[in-house]
């Protein structure tokens, strides 16, 4: 099924691009030609700007506090949040 999707070029969606887990799967799926996979989870600042729109806050309101520079603190810093 990965190939097929694949050799059609449909979008990957990835809700968890943890490199040790699910994220490996989206790897893959590059490197078998699929496009790009779109990342949602963390570290992507999609989730975080998408929290701010929901809580109707700006970054300058937000404080972000994590235990991974990679998965908790990147995606904050990257929609412009302090942490």
């Amino acid at each position: 099924l990965l190939w097929e999707c694949a050799r059609r070029k449909l979008p990957f969606v990835c809700a968890n691009p943890d490199l040790k887990k699910p994220g490996r799967l989206a790897l893959k799926y590059k490197a078998i030609g699929g496009p790009g996979p779109i990342l949602l989870g963390k570290p992507s600042a999609i989730a975080y700007t998408a929290a701010l729109a929901y809580l109707g806050l700006t970054p300058s309101e937000v404080l972000a506090v994590g235990d991974s520079l990679h998965f908790d603190i990147k995606g904050t810093t990257d929609a412009g949040i302090d942490a």
